[in-house]
């Protein structure tokens, strides 16, 4: 994944309260949960153009993660795309962030054309649901993943 920050304000960062903080956590490390070690050592998130406010609130949430899962971010500095374009390829960016493959929004105008291609088959996926009695174990629920304080 990448994700550009450009244009992320302070007013931004102050919604990520200690308890939503939590919850992006639980949901990034349970509700995603990765047991395949390959996997994990090859997923990244790229993020950069952060501002350097924005980075301080982020590495509190990168405190809360366990270690495999910090591996997997990588923040990079404002402008340097180098190891984006080294890790992902020329091929497969954007101009914008050093790369060969249209501007963002001709790849964003592919990407809407696709939508609107397989619009019965995405609405279609809506319908499938699990059905959590055959689940292992308990059900979880809200207060078993992120407790009953009431900040959060």
């Amino acid at each position: 994944l990448i994700s550009d920050q450009e244009g992320v304000t302070t007013s931004h960062a102050m919604m990520m309260t200690p308890g939503v903080m939590k919850k992006h956590t639980v949901v990034f490390q349970d509700a995603y949960p990765m047991e395949n070690k390959i996997l994990i050592n090859n997923s990244r998130l790229f993020m950069f153009n952060m501002p350097s406010m924005i980075e301080k609130f982020f590495n509190m949430f990168l405190s809360y993660l366990d270690d495999q899962y910090k591996t997997m971010i990588k923040i990079l500095p404002k402008g340097d795309y180098e190891a984006l374009k080294e890790e992902v390829g020329e091929e497969i960016l954007p101009a914008e962030y050093g790369g060969k493959n249209g501007t963002v929004d001709e790849i964003k105008d592919f990407w809407k054309e696709e939508l609107n291609k397989h619009t019965e088959f995405l609405t279609k996926q809506t319908t499938y649901k699990t059905d959590e009695s055959v689940r292992p174990g308990k059900p979880k629920t809200s207060s078993d993943l992120f407790g009953s304080c009431n900040i959060m």
